[in-house]
């Protein structure tokens, strides 16, 4: 079996590409692809949270990209201080400022948007107008 991983690693070097493998729980929980809106009760403010057709129960990890990695960013640049862009792609700088949260929360720090962290992590609020905020 060794042999067989260390043949298909050397397989998929020799053809110059190498794809990140999905989380294990990706099987039956989609990808985040899109985002929420999450409005406060009795009040203006909202929030963005990843999501997939609606639902917020969905995974992204590094190489994941789009308006549900956007979504995650600015969570983490403006609720947990982390100085990354808001670009929708999810590499180095955007997993190691969700592990930083994750952290800070007490959850194992892999870098993985997925059922703890989702449950964890805390929403950046703004008012319609965009000017104000808050987490």
């Amino acid at each position: 079996m060794t042999s067989l991983k260390i043949a298909v690693a050397t397989a998929t070097l020799a053809c110059g590409s190498l794809v990140a493998a999905a989380p294990a729980h990706a099987a039956t929980v989609p990808e985040c692809t899109s985002y929420v809106k999450i409005t406060q009760p009795n009040s203006t403010f909202y929030a963005y949270k990843p999501a997939h057709q609606g639902s917020t129960t969905c995974w992204l990890n590094r190489g994941s990209q789009g308006a549900g990695v956007w979504a995650l960013q600015r969570n983490l640049k403006y609720c947990y201080g982390q100085s990354i862009a808001t670009d929708g792609s999810f590499g180095p700088a955007t997993e190691q400022a969700l592990k930083n949260a994750q952290a800070r929360h007490g959850l194992v720090p892999d870098g993985e948007y997925g059922p703890l962290t989702r449950a964890n992590l805390i929403l950046f609020y703004t008012i319609p107008s965009g000017r104000a905020g808050g987490c």
